[in-house]
């Protein structure tokens, strides 16, 4: 799959494709490289630079095993992303911030 689009919102169209399988081609437009890891779990291009997000769709079509490297990297990763572990990983910032705000205070 590949997303052109530069909105954040767009995130969870992305994780979804991943999930289901398929590589994940796209922009850095905020969210995305939480779980779009250049040349692990997706292939990224600058917002607005359609030469390289194309360039990217491209390669993938010509290398098949990295094409699918890149998907089950990519569904692997996305699956582990729950809502207990963001919350576990939102009160590990919590935890930190408590713990800095005792040393600073």
């Amino acid at each position: 799959t590949h997303c052109i689009s530069s909105a954040a919102s767009d995130v969870y169209k992305r994780q979804e494709a991943m999930a289901c399988g398929a590589a994940l081609v796209s922009t850095r437009n905020g969210g995305v490289e939480d779980f779009g890891v250049e040349g692990k779990t997706a292939l990224l291009a600058e917002v607005g630079n359609y030469k390289e997000l194309s360039n990217n769709i491209v390669y993938l079509f010509k290398n098949v095993q990295e094409r699918i490297a890149l998907a089950e990297n990519g569904s692997k990763f996305v699956k582990r992303l729950t809502f207990g572990s963001s919350a576990a990983e939102f009160e590990n910032v919590l935890n930190r911030m408590l713990e800095k705000e005792k040393y600073d205070g």
